[in-house]
């Protein structure tokens, strides 16, 4: 896709909602392309088919391994999402009466997301509600800060990140190939 062609999408999709073409031009989280090369990673935890690019999902497969080998199980939420499914999200967050200044610290322009790539996953573990930053007093979590990045990944939302996207313990993604 053309980059052009791929700015107006998104600023078309910001003026729809009340925005303007400033929230894309000022945001600091750079531009992500839509993976074309997708693998089935199977279910996530709420039994919706999930997709990553084959190297992720490999890097994957092999960490979720090593951890069920140290006795810990990690789950995946959420992995490749389109521009379109993006959009879906922030509408429907605008619909529940969200303002989009409060949505963008949560959940990135369309566009600027690394789930755009197949590169980033969304994880959990029994216990923490999904998504909540609860999942960072788990072994789960801990066990992937000392391992995590011998398959690839880091987490992408650290506290105090200079993204402008606030901390995201379950987030990771997996560099890209």
């Amino acid at each position: 896709m053309i980059i052009q062609d791929y700015t107006n999408i998104i600023d078309n999709f910001l003026r729809e909602l009340g925005g303007d073409v400033n929230l894309r031009l000022n945001c600091q989280l750079p531009l992500q392309l839509e993976a074309l090369d997708l693998a089935s990673a199977g279910r996530d935890v709420f039994d919706r088919e999930q997709w990553m690019t084959p190297f992720t999902l490999k890097c994957w497969q092999a960490m979720r391994l090593a951890a069920h080998q140290d006795e810990i199980e990690l789950q995946l939420v959420s992995a490749f999402r389109s521009v379109e499914y993006q959009c879906g999200l922030i509408r429907k967050k605008v619909a529940a009466g969200q303002q989009l200044d409060d949505i963008f610290k949560i959940s990135a322009i369309p566009g600027f997301s690394e789930h755009h790539t197949g590169r980033a996953l969304d994880l959990s573990t029994p216990g923490p509600e999904p998504l909540s930053e609860a999942f960072d007093q788990t072994a789960a979590f801990d066990w992937l800060n000392t391992h995590a990045h011998r398959f690839e990944f880091s987490m992408s939302y650290p506290r105090n990140n200079t993204t402008g996207i606030n901390y995201e313990p379950w987030h990771w993604a997996c560099r890209a190939q």
